[in-house]
């Protein structure tokens, strides 16, 4: 009785090779804007976390975040781009990542806290 051979053949390895290649520099090209996203959240939270910042004027509170954003090379999102609603700071904004050729990523980001109910 002839054993039956199992495995994978030279094609199924490139095809999953190129696969996990593409996927892997897709990931790379994203990582960057979902760490400025989570830099961006982070100094949302430390204002909420500040007493003063409930009870400034709005030009304060976007110079406050101005120089966290520098703090933290925060480069997508400045004071000017804060909407400021009820005690509420919330920033919106795209970022695109170009893949190769004429193909990119468009993420689109929200980042919000509530001051009014900080600590």
């Amino acid at each position: 009785m002839k054993a039956k051979q199992q495995g994978m053949t030279l094609i199924s390895l490139v095809i999953g090779g190129g696969l996990l290649v593409f996927v892997s520099i897709i990931v790379m090209k994203m990582v960057p804007s979902y760490i400025e996203y989570f830099d961006v959240k982070k100094v949302l939270e430390a204002m909420k976390h500040d007493p003063a910042v409930a009870s400034m004027p709005p030009a304060e509170i976007r110079a406050a975040f101005d120089k966290r954003a520098d703090i933290d090379n925060i480069k997508a999102v400045s004071g000017r781009d804060l909407t400021l609603n009820n005690g509420e700071i919330s920033a919106d904004w795209e970022a695109k990542s170009y893949l190769m050729g004429n193909v990119s990523v468009v993420m689109e980001f929200h980042a919000a806290t509530n001051i009014s109910s900080g600590q």
